[in-house]
């Protein structure tokens, strides 16, 4: 994974293109700084609102923050627009997802 100056290179290039924020996202998460990570997902679904990955994201960090409601909600949130996208793969990820964080509350 590119560091985080690399990524910020990127999106300093072009902060339109959602996969510069999603990277950013993915690395704050890995150095477990979850508030920002959230905030570059939705930075990147303002971008491109069709990355139900984004939103499988999202409710990753919320559940592991203890918000398992809000977690559901992104995690339906994802689900849904997969399944409206037609994408078999996320629809399939985020429905585990969903019906794993359902059966935890």
């Amino acid at each position: 994974m590119p560091s985080e100056s690399a990524i910020r290179a990127l999106i300093d290039a072009d902060p339109s293109d959602p996969f510069g924020w999603y990277a950013l996202g993915i690395e704050f998460r890995r150095l477990s700084r979850f508030a920002e990570a959230r905030e570059a997902f939705h930075t990147s679904l303002q971008r491109d609102e069709q990355q139900p990955y984004a939103w499988f994201q999202i409710a990753q960090i919320l559940a592991e923050e203890g918000q398992k409601q809000e977690a559901v909600a992104a995690a339906r949130e994802g689900f849904q627009r997969a399944n409206a996208m037609g994408d078999p793969k996320a629809s399939g990820e985020l429905g585990g997802l969903l019906e794993q964080l359902e059966g935890e509350l």
